[in-house]
């Protein structure tokens, strides 16, 4: 039985100042991707050019994506209610639990969600997503290179919380560290730094399946080892499985008419 949702979200090609709703633009630049003392997978620490996008501000949420369900445009999350958050109802009083982050979607559930918010939406690249991550910063967290500050910028220990509960990052995006691991574009390939083009690489092309048959998550969850919060940290799954931990959030190619 599905509840009734009123769209509150807006036109999904809505612009204010060029921007479109509840997104960030995040500038054209380089940066260093990686970390020396990181996994091997970090490894080499190299100079990566992304260009400019549009980056939602926080993870998709449960309200979000359930209006893709109610679409008849996506699949049912496993894990949706509010039950399942923090596993007592009592902890999230009326519809709070509507702003967690969704999990226990795919990253074909992901592909389904970008496809119904219409042209040019996207999940972010890997690149463009440790790039967004750090927001101009090069130390293992984008607030420090120590844990001391994490409770301000990302929600770690407590159980997965409402969006936007903690401050941003410089650029103004919440929650790109803990609450909940998210899908990136890209295939998985333990080696790809060493032979990453320079300019806004992908990762290896879907021709190459077989052989990468995992895709990139990042950012950590609620619950994660410390280590494994850092911007450089990658991990991955099967595009087909459905984690309790793992959600995502979009981005937007920009184009010719887009202000930028």
């Amino acid at each position: 039985m599905f509840i009734f949702l009123p769209r509150v979200y807006a036109d999904t090609l809505s612009m204010v100042g060029g921007v479109p709703v509840d997104m960030v633009f995040i500038p054209a630049g380089w940066f260093v991707m990686g970390s020396s003392s990181g996994e091997n997978d970090e490894k080499p620490v190299h100079k990566v050019f992304v260009d400019s996008f549009f980056m939602e501000k926080s993870e998709v949420t449960v309200w979000e994506y359930l209006e893709c369900v109610h679409a008849g445009a996506c699949r049912m999350p496993l894990w949706w209610n509010k039950k399942f958050f923090n596993n007592q109802a009592d902890d999230i009083p009326g519809n709070k639990w509507l702003a967690m982050p969704v999990v226990g979607v795919s990253w074909d559930n992901a592909q389904d969600f970008c496809a119904w918010k219409g042209t040019g939406y996207r999940l972010p690249t890997e690149a463009e997503w440790e790039y967004a991550a750090r927001a101009g910063s090069t130390s293992e967290y984008f607030w420090g290179n120590t844990m001391d500050s994490a409770a301000e910028y990302a929600v770690i220990d407590k159980g997965i919380s409402p969006v936007m509960t903690r401050k941003p990052n410089a650029w103004g995006l919440y929650d790109m560290i803990g609450n909940a691991w998210e899908w990136c574009q890209d295939r998985y390939d333990k080696n790809y730094y060493k032979k990453s083009p320079e300019r806004n690489p992908t990762g290896p092309g879907d021709s190459e399946s077989k052989k990468y048959p995992y895709r990139v998550v990042r950012g950590g969850e609620w619950n994660e080892y410390r280590w494994n919060l850092r911007c450089a940290n990658r991990n991955y799954g099967e595009e087909f499985r459905r984690f309790n931990g793992v959600g995502f959030r979009i981005c937007r190619s920009i184009g010719k008419n887009d202000g930028k």
